[in-house]
């Protein structure tokens, strides 16, 4: 990673030195290197000597001291930041996100960091904002020493609060004595101070209507517990943090949540903390499982948290692992398609470890005696370059990858699936690859949290930017968790075209728009029937994210596929009688396909763009109609009657 790992010491060394005059370091990309990083320059005039090394164009790394005066007393905080600039390209800035993570965590040997940022414009990058990090939520009469930065504006006083905190007090001491009562914490609008939004009985599934995407909620919950055939009151505080909530409120909330739990524990015997950052996570048994190994001291750092969220699930899956049974039936052995799934759940758990401290991938295929039964080929610990040799143009892989990304303040450890079907794969083969990604997808999610999924067929489909941007979406609308409802209020929120394209009352430039969607939706209404007549519908792009109905038909495949081109992308809807060759005669078994076409000539920045198209169109589609399965097409000779029959017979909704 280093070029020269005893010159980043030495400089990083100098920063902490108060002998040295040295207050910052820059790390950067050598003219021509693109993987390794080397001291760039390091400077003595503070905040302002690092502004000036600000380029649009470039990457880089920093590490800067700055001093404050915090109540009366001088401190030297350190905080590290990357700087990428506006006009740095996809596969640098993707790069950087990585080498960001490596830095930071090789910088915090040599010095104690006070906290970590990342800037994309020169905007962003503000003296407010650094020591607003390196203080926390609570910047009270901060000033700042150095004459460099004599022009920034002094700190605001900013104190925690309850609204109310004798009414906070007995409402939690209220809670003694109920089993299933408790108490929502949160923000007016606009306000710092902590109030009481709610409180009520029933447990869980009465205040998980509170975990909003934009908001950030505390809870105390009265959990009751039962230990040796007696019902106990266990007490456990819950920290909701929605996944849109802004990065400003992303780091108070860390504060606060502190301050609220070590009140609460000044009036009731606190068993347990969990922190909540997806509604799937959210469950009463991840509170129980949390209580029954907590610790109840103090409230957790961000990093003590991640390391026991990382426990819990390698003991769900040691336990899950032990308890694993032999499968016996057809329909078993198609859900776990795996030959060794003991061997597979202790291996999952090894991605659990930090990216560059063990496993981060880890291999699955066909194996060479039961060509049916999936086994584990590789795993290992470089990243893509280890992965890019296994992708063969004649074979199938399932490749579980963790990659780091990076939203607002915070650097998470995901993973994704990554379906890799050669170009040369046997139909019947491919088919098959696609129900099995199903099961080892949902098999793989019980024992960590996949991200997302990505299906690929040519080694420029693999890259870190695809990865990123998959995860910054949604994966597979196929296997999906959205439901209905969401589908359709997607559905619901797209304005009606007349002769002009639609666009979304969100203003997203990444949602979809349609020409005459007056059509598009009555098609779907019209193949939507299981005694639908009209076998088949087509979509094209207009534009990039506008879609146009191309045509319809109730005479057959053959028909279908005459209007594919081989230079456009187009996603159709075809009916298949399970137990016909034709859509004549009974009707009754009609089952929709979602079909994706990518035509053999479309360029590869094109077949990138559509993913995310496909899969919007998948939910927009499904909100009108029952779908019983997906395929994704690139070559017209492989789209046959048998393999959509294939398909349906082997397809869950």
């Amino acid at each position: 990673m280093f070029i020269d790992e005893a010159k980043v010491r030495t400089a990083l060394e100098n920063v902490r030195n108060d002998q040295n005059p040295t207050n910052w370091v820059i790390f950067g990309y050598p003219e021509g290197v693109q993987d390794q990083v080397d001291v760039v320059e390091t400077g003595e005039n503070g905040f302002l000597g690092v502004e000036e090394r600000l380029n649009d164009d470039i990457a880089f790394y920093a590490v800067l001291s700055v001093p404050i005066v915090d109540h009366g007393a001088s401190v030297i905080k350190y905080i590290f930041f990357a700087w990428v600039g506006p006009n740095v390209k996809p596969a640098p800035k993707a790069r950087s996100s990585q080498h960001r993570v490596v830095i930071y965590n090789f910088a915090k040997t040599v010095l104690q960091l006070g906290g970590e940022l990342q800037f994309f414009n020169r905007e962003e990058f503000t003296l407010e904002s650094i020591v607003s990090k390196l203080s926390g939520a609570r910047k009270t009469e901060v000033e700042f020493e150095s004459a460099d930065i004599a022009r920034a504006k002094g700190g605001s006083s900013e104190k925690f609060q309850f609204e109310s905190e004798d009414l906070t007090k007995s409402s939690i001491q209220s809670l003694r004595s109920n089993a299933g009562s408790w108490i929502a914490f949160g923000y007016s609008e606009n306000s710092e101070i902590v109030k009481i939004l709610a409180t009520g009985n029933g447990g869980l599934t009465n205040f998980v209507n509170l975990f909003t995407e934009e908001h950030v909620v505390y809870v105390l919950l009265a959990l009751p517990v039962q230990e040796l055939d007696i019902i106990h009151i266990k007490f456990i505080f819950i920290t909701w943090v929605g996944p849109n909530v802004k990065p400003m409120h992303k780091a108070r909330s860390s504060q606060h949540r502190v301050q609220i739990y070590n009140f609460a524990k000044g009036i009731v015997q606190l068993a347990a903390e969990i922190q909540f950052l997806t509604l799937a996570a959210v469950s009463e048994q991840a509170l129980l499982d949390k209580i029954a190994g907590s610790r109840t001291q103090a409230a957790l750092t961000e990093e003590e948290l991640r390391a026991a969220a990382e426990t819990d699930l390698k003991k769900k899956a040691a336990a899950a692992a032990k308890n694993a049974k032999p499968t016996s039936t057809t329909n078993e052995e198609f859900a776990i398609p795996l030959i060794n799934p003991e061997q597979v759940a202790t291996e999952i758990s090894e991605l659990l470890k930090p990216v560059n401290n063990g496993v981060n991938w880890i291999s699955f295929g066909y194996d060479q005696q039961r060509n049916d039964k999936v086994v584990i080929l590789n795993k290992g610990t470089g990243g893509l370059e280890e992965i890019e040799p296994l992708l063969d143009d004649s074979n199938v892989l399932y490749i579980i990858f963790g990659i780091t990304v990076t939203e607002g303040d915070y650097s998470t450890l995901k993973f994704i699936l990554i379906n890799w079907v050669g170009s040369k794969v046997k139909p019947m083969v491919r088919a098959r690859s696609s129900q099995h990604r199903v099961s080892l997808y949902n098999w793989s999610n019980k024992y960590l949290q996949l991200a997302g999924e990505l299906q690929a067929h040519n080694r420029e489909d693999v890259t870190i930017a695809k990865l990123l941007e998959k995860l910054t979406g949604s994966k597979v609308a196929g296997e999906s968790d959205t439901s209905a409802k969401v589908a359709t209020n997607r559905v619901g929120r797209t304005s009606v075209a007349t002769t002009t394209t639609t666009t979304t009352s969100s203003g997203n430039a990444n949602e979809l728009s349609f020409v005459q969607e007056d059509a598009v939706k009555a098609s779907l209404l019209e193949i939507a029937p299981t005694t639908a007549k009209n076998c088949w519908i087509l979509f094209g792009h207009a534009d990039r994210n506008v879609l146009e109905l191309i045509g319809k038909g109730s005479n057959g495949l053959d028909s279908f596929k005459q209007l594919l081109n081989d230079d456009k992308i187009m996603y159709g809807i075809i009916s298949v009688l399970a137990d016909a060759d034709s859509c004549e005669g009974d009707y009754s078994h009609l089952k929709k396909i979602f079909i994706a076409w990518v035509g053999p000539n479309v360029k590869p920045m094109e077949k990138a763009r559509s993913s995310q198209v496909r899969v919007e169109l998948y939910k927009y589609c499904k909100a009108a109609v029952v779908l019983h399965g997906e395929l994704q097409i690139l070559n017209a000779s492989e789209l046959t009657q048998q393999l959509l029959l294939e398909k349906v017979t082997g397809t869950r909704n």
